[in-house]
């Protein structure tokens, strides 16, 4: 999963939209015009496009250190049936 490092998060600046800084693994920094810096995860359960809303950064940011396996597990939990 390619990452970006802390500094690059951290050295956004807002911009008249909304844009997302990708970290890999349908994790993303979603920076909106009034300096705001959240956490999605974009993923597909049942063939459907879902969005979940992490947190702020850099409240949440430990999720990114999750290995592979645990990032997984963590993506998957949320939806059962």
């Amino acid at each position: 999963m390619p990452t970006r490092n802390d500094i690059a998060f951290r050295s956004a600046k807002p911009r008249q939209k909304p844009f997302k800084l990708s970290d890999g693994g349908g994790l993303y920094l979603l920076v909106q015009p009034n300096a705001a810096k959240l956490w999605r995860l974009a993923y597909r359960f049942d063939g459907k496009q879902k969005l979940l809303a992490l947190g702020p950064y850099p409240v949440t940011s430990a999720l990114r250190d999750l290995n592979p396996p645990a990032w997984y597990a963590f993506k998957t939990s949320f939806n059962r049936r």
